[in-house]
């Protein structure tokens, strides 16, 4: 029985950790904890959460992007749930754009990510998908990834000048 998760925000060690992977066997006791963690992603207005954000370093990463006060004009992903997910590019192309982050609070800076990906991953009942993302989904599949790998977006800002706090962000970004 897993208690009330909560989330990790930086300087947590967990956030440093390069994650582990699951065993296909493992994947049915991790059903709990992929429906708290896609509860708390919801009830934060995220798009996106991975398992060492709630303090496990495992392999997990849950994904919805529906309605969003937070995020508009998006094209909707159903929830996703990718276990031990692999990254592969899909050409050389990135794009910049403002990323936050569940566990940097308040925060955002300015990513290049790559455009368009294709990812391999397992599902919570066990079955393998290979599936391509582009734009937003892709940048939010990349976000939530590196997560499993110990980076959180603010390493990856490569303009320290582009780092807003959230009100900001919305006073001066959403508006244009």
């Amino acid at each position: 029985m897993i208690t009330m998760l909560e989330i990790k925000t930086i300087g947590e060690e967990v956030l440093k950790q390069k994650a582990k992977r699951i065993l296909k066997k493992d994947i049915i006791h991790k059903r709990e904890l992929i429906r708290k963690m896609t509860d708390l992603m919801r009830e934060s207005n995220g798009l996106g959460i991975a398992a060492p954000q709630v303090g496990v370093s495992e392999q997990i990463v849950v994904i919805e992007i529906g309605e969003n006060p937070n995020y508009p004009n998006l094209v909707k992903l159903p929830l996703t749930v990718m276990i031990n997910p692999e990254i592969t590019p899909i050409g050389e192309e990135k794009s910049d754009g403002y990323e936050g982050c569940l566990s940097v609070p308040e925060i955002r800076g300015v990513v290049a990510r790559y455009k368009k990906i294709s990812v391999e991953y397992t599902d919570e009942s066990g079955e393998m998908h290979t599936k391509e993302f582009e734009d937003l989904q892709a940048r939010v599949v990349q976000h939530e990834v590196d997560h499993l790998d110990g980076i959180v977006f603010i390493e990856r800002v490569h303009n320290p000048k582009t780092f807003i706090t959230y009100e900001n962000y919305k006073k001066y970004v959403l508006k244009n």
